[in-house]
């Protein structure tokens, strides 16, 4: 019996491809990404390294193992970022 294969639509794909290509844009020009956008980007960024080359439920692609420090930084400066926000928000 074959393992289950997680199948992702191009829709699914394009869509995170979309929001990574114009939070470049945005950095490229000096632009901000904060609130919803920022999320966005995260959601985005996190759903590519964890489903590229990778075949099973859990990432095993060579760029989710290339990129393990690197996200974990990120991760922190978003969840720091996102806290500074909310609390400037309220």
């Amino acid at each position: 019996m074959k393992p289950l294969r997680f199948v992702h639509t191009a829709y699914d794909v394009s869509t995170k491809l979309e929001v990574l290509y114009a939070a470049r844009n945005r950095i490229a020009h000096h632009e901000p990404i904060y609130g919803k956008k920022l999320e966005e980007v995260f959601e985005a960024i996190n759903y590519i390294r964890n489903n590229f080359e990778s075949t099973k439920s859990i990432p095993t692609g060579a760029l989710f193992s290339f990129t393990e420090i690197q996200f974990y930084r990120l991760y922190i400066d978003f969840i720091s970022f996102k806290n500074s926000w909310d609390l400037l928000s309220d």
